[in-house]
């Protein structure tokens, strides 16, 4: 897990092999509510750098929600 602070929020980084072979992607904000991607990612890289890529382009305040949410993001 990693910890990815910007603008005041903080967001985990939760990266984990899948029983199938390549690792999926998870970032939660801490309050029970989590952002998943659903494809698998080649490697453990290119799974971290998609989340960074997403918490710069969107904004880290995209991955934080109310509590109990989770998003489910289709294209890796």
């Amino acid at each position: 897990m990693r910890v990815i602070e910007r603008d005041g929020w903080t967001v985990n980084v939760e990266i984990y092999p899948s029983d199938t072979g390549g690792w999926f992607l998870q970032i939660d904000d801490g309050r029970d509510s989590a952002t998943c991607w659903i494809e698998p990612f080649d490697t453990e890289q290119a799974a971290l750098d998609a989340a960074l890529h997403a918490i710069d382009a969107e904004g880290i305040d995209t991955f934080i929600g109310p509590d109990s949410e989770l998003r489910y993001i289709f294209d890796s």
